[in-house]
């Protein structure tokens, strides 16, 4: 099976920043470069006996693929189907904030556009009964009764001019 390596457009401005940055970032870059190469030349194979590649991936996106760069550096790719999208490279740190700021999404590649989408999973909604409700509502009442508008404006004493 043939597998389509994709570089996101804020990948390569990071790639570049960090080349810029000499030392151990552009190291990182290198490396970087060779596990891509591999990835498209050598299929499936590099995806599973990389040895750079982290044991596990990262729970917080699906499909996630994360590999160590050595000197603190990460790259974090998203498999989808024969998809692979190359989606940040960065410090250990700046890679565990990325990939917490996009908990959540879904990587997907479309066909037609010939470009890659970050989806939002949304979480399911939470219904609840006409008895929840009305006790939810009971309580609410309960709660404004024993509030008075002093204990409001002290409450909110930035919003209330004297």
């Amino acid at each position: 099976m043939t597998l389509f390596v994709h570089r996101k457009k804020k990948f390569n401005k990071q790639m570049k920043r960090l080349r810029k940055g000499g030392g151990t970032a552009s190291l990182a870059v290198h490396r970087a470069e060779e596990i891509i190469k591999g990835l498209s030349v050598r299929e499936r194979r590099m995806i599973e006996d990389n040895s750079r590649r982290l044991k596990y991936g990262d729970l917080r996106i699906e499909y996630c693929l994360k590999y160590n760069l050595g000197c603190g550096y990460r790259l974090i790719c998203v498999k989808q189907e024969n998809h692979i999208i190359i989606s940040y490279i960065g410090s250990h740190d700046d890679c565990d904030r990325w990939l917490e700021n996009n908990r959540g999404f879904r990587s997907a590649f479309n066909e037609e556009s010939q470009k890659i989408i970050f989806k939002k999973k949304f979480k399911k909604e939470i219904k609840l009964s006409e008895d929840e409700l009305a006790l939810d509502t009971e309580n609410d009442n309960i709660l404004m009764k024993k509030i008075n508008e002093k204990i409001l404006r002290s409450v909110f004493s930035g919003l209330c001019a004297k």
